[in-house]
Parts: structure tokens; sequence; C-alpha cells
């Protein structure tokens, strides 16, 4: 996903499960948990017992400066 690409407003505040980070990182689950454990990387939502999910507007965030990202606690 191209994070200069529009997007609605609407669709920002969407959930997608925890593996639709990868269109938005084209990193791996592994590396994925390591920067969640890190701050580097967006935190999950937690739906149920073994259900994880991010926002789209925390993943968008992400995609605007990777490198530099760092996630509240």
């Amino acid at each position: 996903m191209n994070p200069k690409e529009e997007i609605p407003e609407e669709v920002l505040d969407i959930f997608v499960p925890f593996i639709g980070h990868r269109p938005y990182s084209g990193l791996g689950d592994t590396t994925v948990e390591r920067r969640i454990k890190a701050l580097t990387f967006p935190q999950p939502v937690r739906l149920g017992p073994g259900s994880r999910a991010f926002r789209v507007r925390d993943l968008r965030e992400w995609q605007k400066d990777p490198l530099n990202y760092k996630a509240k606690p």
C-alpha cells in the first residue's frame, strides 16, 4: 500500500487481522512481533482470546516513517 495514496477517513478506523499487516509493511510475522515488543511497530488491539488486529490508521502512520516510528506503550 502506498502511504501517499488517499484513503477515505472512515476506512482508517477499521481493523485488519494480524496477518493484514503484510500489504502495509512487507515484513514477516516474526519481524513484526519483534518490532511490536520494541515499540517500533503499531501495537495490535486484542479483539478476543487469541485474536489481534491492527487499526489501518496506525499502519498508515507507521508507513510514513517506519525507521523512526515509536508506538505508545
